[in-house]
């Protein structure tokens, strides 16, 4: 359910590298965090602003792929420019898999997830107990999805309705799209 180490590795150095440079173009970054220690230390609400100003003009992604600051090489450029298919937003961590964890969409029609964690496990990051409320930014990533190591939950019981509707959206998205593994997602419905 995690990244490997080296997919973790090569994700906070291309996510670190993208987030210093467009932190220092929009002057939102105090210092120049461009290691994952250095950039995690921040206070989180740093964190956040750097990664929304990244995320609200995603044409700094373009900038940086093509005046690559950091050398990276064409591969690692391709995984950067694939974050111009962020998913930005609200979801609810529905269900611990044994190959990802599935983040449910709360839009109509529903849409589900599988996500990979970062070097923490999710269930140690929010805990066991689901479903959780959360926001955050999935990220397309060598065909998988993970999310920006940046993740806000909200601390809500759900009732047993609102447990049922969640049940009730997740058989919809399972069969309507399947879970979705990769993105940028095609929304082809599929066949019933």
């Amino acid at each position: 359910m995690n990244l490997s180490p080296e997919d973790c590795q090569l994700f906070y150095r291309l996510h670190m590298a993208l987030v210093s440079y467009a932190g220092q173009k929009l002057e939102v970054l105090p210092n120049a965090a461009t290691n994952p220690p250095d950039f995690l230390s921040l206070p989180l609400e740093t964190r956040l602003k750097v990664r929304d100003a990244v995320h609200g003009q995603p044409e700094l992604i373009d900038e940086f792929v093509k005046d690559n600051p950091a050398s990276f090489s064409a591969d690692e450029l391709e995984i950067v420019s694939s974050w111009r298919h962020a998913l930005i937003g609200s979801f609810y961590i529905f269900r611990y898999l044994k190959r990802y964890a599935v983040f449910l969409e709360p839009k109509s029609p529903p849409k589900a997830y599988g996500v990979l964690a970062l070097m923490d496990p999710f269930d140690e990051v929010v805990g066991p107990h689901l479903p959780i409320y959360t926001e955050t930014i999935l990220l397309p990533f060598k065909d998988q999805i993970i999310y920006d190591g940046a993740l806000q939950p909200y601390r809500i019981t759900f009732g047993p309705g609102i447990r049922r509707g969640l049940n009730d959206d997740y058989r919809e998205a399972k069969a309507t799209f399947g879970i979705i593994t990769s993105l940028p997602h095609t929304h082809i419905k599929r066949r019933h």
